[in-house]
């Protein structure tokens, strides 16, 4: 009898689903062993019944496996439309370029700020007006609260920058926004019907894997 081994290694709490996989597609427990993990030994018979098919079955499910490993985007069960999409998720329209230019501002600012800052130390030592340590801490702690504040007032102007272009696209049928709101709400989309009919394809492989060892 010719037969193959294949050894596997899972986590225990997943020992009892992937014996169940393998045996759909004519593989049988051998062996275990367990340890930090579980080692599942299987063997199969090469002359059983289908046994091309079951191979060409298998190889099919565990490729379905690896290309669809993540979750599906999630889509709350109110939201039927893409407008209703798109003020649920509030997608960022804006391209890499016009991101990039509110970040430029925001780090100008900083920049303007710490430099101003430590202009104003130096003077302030330069005429023995302060001690430095003195002068550098209360800096230190000036630099802290003027960052955050120009965090949030950033923070709020991406915001806003981004419901004012996310307002256009569902405004303007015809501009750019909309194009780029249609492209990534089709994207969701194709993404959760890919992976409805992996799933569909999954449990025909299991009926049809079924019907082989079967018959």
């Amino acid at each position: 009898m010719a037969v193959e081994i294949k050894c596997i290694h899972t986590d225990h709490d997943q020992v009892d689903s992937t014996v169940e996989v393998y045996q759909w597609f004519g593989w049988q427990l051998k062996s275990s062993q367990f340890g930090y993990g579980a080692q599942l030994v299987f063997e199969r018979d090469k002359n059983i019944s289908h046994y091309t098919d079951l191979v060409a079955l298998e190889n099919e499910f565990f490729n379905l496996i690896a290309s669809h490993s993540q979750e599906p985007p999630y889509m709350p069960p109110h939201v039927k439309t893409m407008e209703d999409w798109a003020r649920y998720f509030e997608p960022d329209l804006r391209t890499d370029e016009e991101k990039r230019k509110i970040h430029i501002g925001y780090g100008i600012a900083m920049g303007v700020c710490i430099t101003a800052g430590w202009v104003v130390v130096g003077a302030l030592q330069y005429g023995d007006l302060i001690d430095f340590e003195i002068m550098e801490g209360l800096l230190s702690g000036g630099t802290v609260g003027i960052s955050a504040l120009i965090g949030s007032l950033w923070y709020h102007a991406l915001k806003r920058k981004r419901m004012a272009v996310l307002k256009k696209a569902l405004i303007s049928e015809q501009s750019e926004y909309r194009r780029r709101l249609q492209a990534k709400y089709d994207a969701t989309i194709k993404k959760i019907q890919n992976y409805e009919q992996c799933k569909q394809r999954i449990e025909e492989i299991r009926d049809i894997a079924y019907s082989f060892l079967n018959n």
